[in-house]
């Protein structure tokens, strides 16, 4: 790409993507793990309010009650960020067995230009433009795992 800003020839590389509607029907099922960014912040969270306890106990009383008052602060945070973690680490031990098999199947299936549709070999059912291939694949190993689960 040729460009001419303030006078001064010169040139530009770089790439564009764009996805069709058809590729993001296709796309793969992401395994979301929402649990840890939040468990970084609780760590990084609670090394701060140690932190700014331990200093806090070494200063003059003013300093080390604003110190204190900060440093819980911080630990309040890294309580709730540390139980954010924990409830989305325990959602990713629940669906992660069901994502896993998703995209495994996922990996195998098949798509016809003609038919407009995809479908997993082995498996009759066919997959409409309707729906979203991963979460179709999803909800089936997520139903496959529940009837395989003793009662």
């Amino acid at each position: 790409m040729r460009h001419n800003v303030g006078g001064v020839r010169g040139r530009s590389n770089g790439q564009a993507y764009a996805q069709t509607a058809r590729s993001a029907w296709l796309a793969p099922l992401a395994l979301p793990s929402p649990w840890q960014r939040p468990a970084i912040v609780a760590g990084g969270a609670a090394a701060l309010a140690l932190f700014f306890i331990v200093v806090g106990l070494g200063e003059s009383p003013e300093a080390a009650k604003s110190g204190m008052a900060f440093g819980a602060l911080l630990g309040v945070v890294a309580v709730i960020a540390g139980l954010l973690a924990l409830a989305g680490w325990h959602r990713h031990q629940q669906h992660g067995a069901a994502y896993a098999t998703a995209a495994a199947q996922w990996q195998r299936a098949m798509y016809c230009m003609e038919c407009d549709a995809s479908w997993v070999p082995g498996d009759s059912r066919l997959i409409g433009r309707d729906q979203e291939l991963g979460w179709v694949l999803y909800r089936r190993a997520k139903a496959a795992e529940q009837q395989q689960r003793p009662r």
